[in-house]
């Protein structure tokens, strides 16, 4: 994602140059906060099969190998082995528990869903649906169906995960992850007013930061600025470092001819969470206003807070 400058040019070439599309720039912001940077929903249920912390992870691997040693086909020890090896980040031997957990007893659901998991780990998302589509087979389950979404999304399937998401509604409508995903799906495919209807019932569970910034999107589509500033102010309330909620507040301020709240607002986000693509922002509104000068000196420590290239191998 780009914030519009190019803070790699030359002296010799004038970084400094007038903002010619603040639409695309809130676009691109929100969405990519949205949907994530990888293009994909940011609400995956998180339901472990059992509860371990990190420094007791091997500890419990060692006693489910004893108990197998004595039981090698009880399902539960095979099932809870290969949830403890996922969270090792040992998919692959993860899987191979779960597989004989599943041999022994196919309708076991949770093995369903913990072989999904590891199989989401390893990029394997069309066998990951499988196990999904087979927990749910023996039990609908909101959680499930959104973990079905997250992947049918991941396979570039946004229709099929949207039902998803409205399946998970249908078991449990006051689902917020549902809810939040369905409507980041349909603002991807365009359809404002409905995605708005299911932020806004994100929303009345409890303030979410996300949430804000996705109505605040749709409503900006739609053609209400003010509301949409509000409801991207009421994120940026809700966590003061949600530098995409700052920039697209900015980018509708420019759009509306209020270049000095505009440069409040990023200066706002500067404090807040400081970073090169910030003062950037703030460098495009100081040359819309005619203040070169201060904009070259947020260029500068644009720069300066730019990571440094890669060195070549």
């Amino acid at each position: 994602m780009t914030s519009g400058m190019n803070t790699s040019e030359s002296p010799e070439t004038d970084p400094i140059r007038s903002a010619n599309s603040y639409s695309v720039i809130l676009c691109l912001l929100v969405l990519r906060f949205i949907v994530g940077i990888d293009g994909t929903s940011l609400c995956r249920t998180k339901r472990p099969s059992l509860s371990l912390g990190v420094s007791s992870i091997p500890a419990a691997v060692k006693a489910y190998e004893r108990g197998l040693e004595a039981e090698p086909d009880n399902v539960e020890l095979l099932n809870s082995m290969g949830f403890a090896l996922f969270q090792q980040g040992k998919s692959e031997e993860a899987v191979a528990s779960l597989e004989k957990a599943l041999a022994v007893d196919p309708q076991h659901g949770k093995a369903h869903n913990n072989m999904a998991l590891a199989s989401i780990d390893l990029g394997e998302f069309e066998i990951a649906e499988a196990h999904y589509r087979e927990s749910l087979a023996i039990e609908p389950q909101p959680a499930i169906y959104n973990d079905l979404g997250f992947v049918l999304e991941r396979q570039g399937l946004s229709e099929e995960a949207a039902d998803a998401y409205r399946k998970a509604l249908e078991v449990d409508p006051e689902s917020a992850a549902a809810h939040y995903n369905l409507a980041s799906s349909l603002t991807r495919s365009g359809e404002f007013a409905e995605a708005e209807q299911h932020f806004r019932a994100v929303l009345e569970q409890g303030p979410s930061t996300q949430a804000y910034t996705g109505l605040g999107f749709v409503l900006w589509q739609q053609g209400r600025a003010d509301e949409s500033m509000a409801s991207l102010r009421s994120a940026i309330e809700a966590d003061p470092t949600n530098a995409s909620a700052y920039s697209s507040l900015a980018a509708i301020q420019v759009q509306q001819g209020k270049l000095e709240e505009a440069a409040s607002t990023y200066r706002s986000l500067i404090r807040n969470q400081p970073s090169a693509k910030a003062h950037e922002g703030l460098a495009k509104v100081l040359t819309d206003l005619g203040r070169t000068d201060e904009a070259r000196q947020q260029l500068e420590m644009a720069r300066k807070l730019a990571p440094a290239p890669s060195a070549a191998l």
